[in-house]
């Protein structure tokens, strides 16, 4: 018996004296072996017998033992007991899980128990600690709250781990760590008050300040406020502080929301020195500060009466303090400049940009969309924006340029697939390099597998029916292809399943080609969409669910 020090860990000789170990031989000496009375570690002996470990011959490096319930014999390689087991979990499973259960006891029982924070404590009692007043002492609780917990960002508890103690221990063993409750009642408040006062000394140094206001609620429906002030040293440089962040009680009301700005002014004192006020656009904040006038700087306020050219699409609504520069603006120099007047030749400028970039936006919307395939959307997109362009360079009468361009660039770039659908490109345009980026049938196959889609996409478009005749058949086409090119990546096809993709197609082709004619090609959306035709038009019957 031997005692591994590193592990504390008991190693048993298995090997068994002269007189209960039997070495046995055959007639023709070729095999030699050692009976055993243990298999391994694991109490596998009470379910066998007849453990033998073979030293010599044909069999050397394995072992053998006969199963008691089966007189099975089980053979495995030496060293090694998993064949043991595995015999119990196949062929005898209520033995294997009374086995396997008292197993899972023992490691259990073997485990370490997990160091609790009155041991950790109590190992070095006999160690003197420092003082609450001693310097180490205050040096290493400010570096404990402001490097890990504030540096970090960890919570306060922390300082109660029982693996903080102990590396604090290697630190300075004299070191008493702080507890949660003292952090909370003690060294936070301070802290707290000394970066206070030294925000209040900042800001009656500072000249002037501009502050954003924001409150949210969180997924608790807790609410909060926060403040920040944002000024320029006397070193020139910007600097921004975080003045309040205090939960909010009561209605979001404006009378609210301008009472905690109030507050925090009033105790910063900064009343006096706000020249801007940020807050988003919600209706509340508008009401709160909308009419804010900042004693003395009534004189440097601009007052705008007309509201209708602000922009709406502004995340931030920032209060006007802007400092008037020379003399007030007069409403007629200002406000009637007959050059700010837009002409009916911009209007119609401006309606026919509109119109050509209707179509690009949706499309780039929807393939922007998260959690959506937009594999499918490529095929109809393109197909719609293509025969839009070429109706729009009809219609326009000033950009007809521009348009121009969007549909060479359109074929340069998707060239490839305008092809497969059967729309005719210059060979001047196959040669550039992005040409083919677009020509697989992939693009093709997915929109067919789109429900949305299907063939509608092809039997709405202005192609001719002819060519919408042949890409219908040519997209059946592919399509059995690409199935029989999956089934064949699993197992072998037989000859009899080739004509199951067929009939399916064919189901297919009479339900689209026989819904065509329901469908109203003299519908006119009123607003122009991709997908004119799937948001307005009535669903056919379905004749076969596929």
């Amino acid at each position: 018996m031997q005692m591994d020090s590193s592990s504390n860990i008991t190693t048993i000789d298995l090997t068994l004296p002269t007189a209960d170990a039997q070495t046995s031989s055959s007639n023709d000496d070729k095999i030699s072996c050692t009976v055993k009375t243990k298999i391994g570690r694991h109490g596998l002996e009470q379910y066998y017998e007849d453990f033998k470990e073979y030293n010599a011959g044909d069999l050397k490096g394995k072992t053998s033992a006969i199963c008691i319930l089966c007189k099975e014999m089980v053979w495995h390689v030496k060293g090694s007991t998993s064949n043991y087991y595995r015999h119990l979990q196949r062929k005898h499973k209520p033995e294997y899980d009374l086995w396997s259960k008292n197993e899972s006891q023992k490691k259990n029982e073997n485990k370490l128990k997990q160091i609790s924070l009155e041991d950790s404590l109590s190992s070095s009692s006999h160690t003197s600690k420092y003082g609450s007043s001693h310097h180490r002492q205050v040096e290493l609780t400010k570096m404990v709250f402001e490097n890990f917990i504030i540096g970090l960002d960890l919570p306060l508890s922390i300082t109660e781990k029982p693996a903080f103690i102990q590396a604090m221990m290697i630190v300075d063993p004299k070191f008493r760590v702080p507890s949660r409750r003292s952090i909370a009642s003690d060294y936070l408040p301070k802290i707290h008050e000394q970066i206070t006062n030294k925000l209040k000394h900042v800001c009656s140094s500072a000249d002037f300040v501009s502050l954003t206001f924001d409150g949210w609620t969180d997924r608790r429906m807790r609410a909060f406020y926060a403040i920040t002030m944002h000024y320029i040293d006397h070193m020139g440089q910007l600097k921004a502080h975080l003045l309040a962040f205090n939960p909010l009680s009561g209605n979001h009301t404006g009378e609210n929301l301008f009472m905690e700005y109030d507050r925090v002014s009033t105790a910063f004192s900064i009343g006096n020195k706000v020249v801007r006020l940020i807050t988003d656009n919600a209706s509340n904040n508008l009401s709160a500060f909308g009419e804010l006038v900042i004693p003395g700087f009534e004189s440097y306020f601009i007052t705008e009466d007309d509201t209708e050219g602000s922009d709406d699409n502004d995340d931030q609504n920032e209060i006007n303090l802007n400092v008037s520069e020379g003399h007030p603006p007069d409403d007629d120099e200002e406000q009637r400049k007959p050059e700010l007047v837009l002409s009916m030749k911009d209007l119609a400028v401006l309606r026919e940009f509109i119109s050509i970039f209707t179509l690009l936006v949706e499309a780039t919307n929807r393939t922007q969309a998260e959690q959506c395939v937009s594999i499918s959307l490529v095929a109809p997109s393109v197909l719609g924006i293509y025969y839009d362009l070429e109706n729009e360079l009809k219609l326009c009468k000033y950009i007809s340029s521009l348009c121009n361009a969007l549909i060479i660039s359109l074929k340069e770039r998707f060239g490839g697939l305008l092809l497969n659908l059967g729309i005719p490109v210059d060979d001047h345009i196959k040669r550039r390099s992005t040409f083919h980026l677009f020509s697989d049938d992939i693009f093709l196959i997915s929109s067919f597998l789109d429900g949305q889609f299907r063939l509608r996409w092809i039997l709405q478009s202005p192609l001719s029916q002819d060519i919408k005749n042949r890409l219908c058949d040519k997209i059946k086409r592919i399509v059995a292809q690409a199935a029989f090119q999956v089934y064949d990546s699993v197992s072998n096809v037989q000859t009899a399943d080739g004509a199951q993709p067929e009939t399916t197609s064919t189901a297919i082709d009479n339900s689209q080609s026989g819904g065509k004619n329901s469908y109203d090609n003299s519908l006119t959306p009123k607003r122009k969409s991709l997908f004119a035709y799937y948001e307005t038009s009535p669903m056919p019957p379905k004749k076969n669910a596929y």
